[in-house]
Parts: C-alpha cells; sequence; structure tokens
C-alpha cells in the first residue's frame, strides 16, 4: 500500500510540476534591425515565436533560421508596421529559412520587406525556404513584398514543401514564386489531385507593374514551377501577370510537374496587354472556375518545347526533338515521339509514360480581348513556339480530347478538390510530414 502511495504521489507531483512549468515561450527582438532580430532567433528552441517591433530598418545581410522551427512576427506589413529595406548587392536574403528534418510549426507574418532598384536581381529569392520533404506545418501569410525594378524572386520554396503561402501582396516588377519541387521524383512518384501533398498559395493579391508609360511589353510572372512541383493556386488576384510552368528548355532541369489552378482572378488593367493568363509548358493538373478581365491574347494558352528542338545552351544540348528518336519520349508508333518527355498531359516519361490530361472548365473572361475567341468562354490555345528559328506550332503533340479536356461547366471525373481555406489559416499546426499529429506548440517545462 505505502508503495502504490509512494508512487502516486510522485505522479502528482510530477503533473503539477509540469503544469506549472509550461509556457508559451515568445521572445521580443530589442529593435527591428537583422542584428537584433538574428540575436533573438539565436536564444530560441523549437517552436518560439521572436516578436519584431514596428519601424523601419535596413538590412544588409540577412537573418537566418537554421535547424529549428522558429516563428518570426513583425508587427504588420502596412503603415505603422516592420518595414524592412534591402540594401547591398550581395543576393542575400532578407530571410533564410532551413529547418533540417524539424517537423512542426513555423510561420512568418507582419512585414513590409521593400528592395529599391540595385540592378542585382535577387533570383535566389527575398524568403528562401527549406525543409524535409513534405513538411506540412509552415505558413507565410500577411506579408507585403516590393521590388523595384530588378525582377526579383520574392520567395523561393524548395523540396516539395508543402505549406501555406496565403493573405500575402506581392508588388513591381517581380516574379513572385519560384517553386522547386524533387525533380524526376515528381513525375515518377504516384499523383493525387485534391490532397495535402501540395504546396498552397491561396488569398494572395499580385500587383505586377511592367513599366511607367509607354509600356515596355515586359511580362511578369506570378511563379515559376521547375524541377517538378506540385502546387495548388487557388483564389487569388492576380492583376499584369500569369501563371506559368517551366519547361525543360531553358535550363535542362525537369520541368513543372502538377498544378490546380482555380477561382482566381487575372486582371489586364488598362493599357496593359498581357500574353497569357495562364502558361502550360508541362505536366498535368486542373484549371477551373478562374476569370480573365481585360485584354490576354490568349487567356489559357499551351506549349510542347521538344515538338521545335533541338535547344542548345552555352554550347550544351538540354533538349532534342520529339520525333521518335529520344528514349526519353514513350516515342508511340506513328506519333511523332509522342508522348513527349514532361509534355502537357503525361505523367512518368519515356517507356513508362501515362496520359493524364489535363482538365479544363468554368472559366470565363470578358469577351473583349483575342483570349475569349469571341465569347465568355476563354480560347485554350496550342501557342506556337516562336522562338527563332524554330516557329512552329505543337499541335502534333499536344491535342484537344487526348492531351487535354475542354469540359465546358463540367467539373473532372472524380475530382474533389482539397478543403478551403487551408487548416493552417484558423493558426492551428498542421500535420507532420508522416501524417501524425503535431505536439501542442511552444510548450516547454522550465526549472527554477
Amino acid at each position: 500500500m505505502e508503495i502504490r502511495f509512494a508512487k502516486l504521489l510522485m505522479m502528482v507531483v510530477a503533473a503539477v510540476t509540469f503544469a506549472s512549468g509550461v509556457e508559451a515561450a515568445s521572445r521580443n527582438a530589442a529593435t527591428c534591425s537583422s542584428a537584433d532580430v538574428q540575436r533573438a532567433v539565436d536564444s530560441s528552441q523549437n517552436g518560439d515565436t521572436v516578436v519584431v517591433p514596428a519601424g523601419n530598418c535596413t538590412w544588409g545581410d540577412q537573418v537566418s533560421v537554421v535547424n529549428k522551427t522558429v516563428s518570426l512576427v513583425g508587427a504588420g506589413s502596412g503603415a505603422g508596421g516592420t518595414h524592412i529595406v534591402y540594401s547591398g548587392t550581395d543576393q542575400h536574403a532578407f530571410f533564410f529559412i532551413n529547418v533540417g528534418n524539424q517537423t512542426g510549426y513555423m510561420e512568418v507574418s507582419g512585414f513590409w520587406l521593400d528592395k529599391p532598384a540595385t540592378g542585382v536581381q535577387l533570383y535566389s529569392g527575398f524568403v528562401q525556404v527549406y525543409g524535409p520533404v513534405g513538411w506540412k506545418n509552415f505558413r507565410y501569410h500577411h506579408n507585403r513584398m516590393t521590388s523595384a525594378n530588378d525582377r526579383d524572386w520574392h520567395i523561393v520554396v524548395n523540396y516539395s514543401i508543402h505549406g501555406l503561402i496565403d493573405h500575402n501582396v506581392f508588388e513591381g516588377r517581380f516574379g513572385g514564386l519560384l517553386i522547386r519541387g524533387l525533380s524526376e521524383s515528381d513525375w515518377t512518384s504516384p499523383l493525387t489531385l485534391g490532397s495535402a501533398d501540395w504546396l498552397f498559395v491561396e488569398d494572395n493579391t499580385f500587383n505586377a507593374v511592367p513599366a511607367p508609360s509607354p509600356y515596355d511589353g515586359i511580362q511578369f510572372g506570378v511563379n515559376d514551377l521547375q524541377h517538378g512541383g506540385r502546387v495548388v493556386f487557388r483564389n487569388n488576384v492576380v492583376n499584369n501577370a500569369f501563371f506559368q510552368t517551366h519547361d525543360r528548355m531553358r535550363t535542362g532541369y525537369a520541368a513543372g510537374h502538377a498544378y490546380e489552378i482555380y477561382n482566381n482572378q487575372f486582371v489586364a488593367q488598362p493599357g496593359y496587354a498581357i500574353h497569357k493568363g495562364v502558361e502550360l509548358n508541362s505536366g498535368t493538373g486542373v484549371v477551373y472556375g478562374n476569370s480573365f478581365t481585360g485584354w490576354f491574347n490568349y487567356a489559357i494558352g499551351m506549349r510542347d518545347y521538344k515538338t521545335a528542338g533541338p535547344w542548345v545552351n552555352n554550347g550544351t544540348v538540354n533538349v532534342l526533338p520529339c520525333n521518335g528518336s529520344d528514349p526519353l519520349d514513350q516515342n508511340v508508333s506513328g506519333q511523332s515521339g509522342w508522348r513527349c518527355q514532361y509534355q502537357v498531359g503525361t505523367h512518368n516519361f519515356g517507356a513508362n509514360t501515362i496520359s493524364y490530361p489535363v482538365y479544363f472548365w468554368s472559366n470565363t473572361c470578358d469577351g473583349d480581348d483575342g483570349g475569349c475567341s469571341g465569347g465568355s468562354q476563354p480560347g485554350i490555345v496550342d501557342d506556337s513556339v516562336t522562338e527563332a528559328p524554330y516557329n512552329r506550332p505543337t499541335s502534333s503533340h499536344v491535342q484537344p480530347g487526348r492531351d487535354y479536356i475542354n469540359n465546358g461547366t463540367t467539373p473532372k471525373p472524380g475530382y474533389t478538390p482539397f478543403a478551403y481555406p487551408h487548416p493552417l489559416q484558423s493558426g492551428a499546426g498542421g500535420s507532420s510530414s508522416l501524417g501524425t499529429p503535431e505536439p501542442p506548440r511552444n510548450l516547454r517545462i522550465t526549472t527554477g
């Protein structure tokens, strides 16, 4: 009896000690300077939050979060908030995030990241994010990013992170999101539309400002999808810019793989003419419920660069032509090499290629541009490859009813979109990369 009572007493004492020692670890940076923010990050542990005060600060170096999940919360992205101005030409980021193998919750919110014209494109990104494959607990939200004139990438997300980017404003002369997947692994692994295993981009506003008058014709992508990659792009407002998937031709990397593009507003504002609102150069998915307003040459267009190869960059052949001779194509008899590696409407490549048509439905446009084909339904076009000296149409490889389906107002059979809004918008942590529930965040047992 005494032994049982002693064990019970020890359990009660331990429980009381645990309960009294639990705290939400929040650290206040002394100022919004990069040095003060970095000191607060360095003093933090997994699950902590660094609160950055309001102010106007110039950063000549980046703040790094490495091998731990530490949230960064500013005082807001508007007037009176946390305004960070970029300085230097060394291509440092504002935030460099590499959480290693950690899978806990992390967010970045409440900042205005502002880069004046420096003459150097920040290709590596304002915010660089690395983490474990399938990390579902990263959220980037309620931030503002401004590029003056350098066509910077604002966020670069690497290695098939499956988090959430929402309620941000991207503005200026920019490339919004550079999304990198797992290259050939994405193309050869199972693909399920409507699942949680995607990067979600929702409820953002993209305000591209091509140039002061007169309009110089430069087009700006809200994203680039390369090295494979899988993205859900939904409920966004896109002004004077376009969504795209990247082909292998320019870089030699695996092309963008899969996409769900729906319920977005694409707008070409007065004085601007946008070539395409959605440009698909590879991969598969669904495109539906989008509206196109203003002048688009084509609301939705597709190309297959392998039709017009070979492509040579810096003396190296990146892409052989799809003509029946390249073993990376499926080379169906009598089809001029079809199915081409990474082409629209396919999954996998080479002899293992399968048909996975892109489905389009319920997209609308205002009828005053070339992209509407004289009506309210956008024309879906096979846009010629116009880079000299090829200038060839790709319709021999990308064909309606086979590689893509214009389904009117009927959804893709069997398709159900993932829950909207994304669960991370509730502010709660999601699931780990293994699909198991995360433990409560910001809890720590302290002594003394």
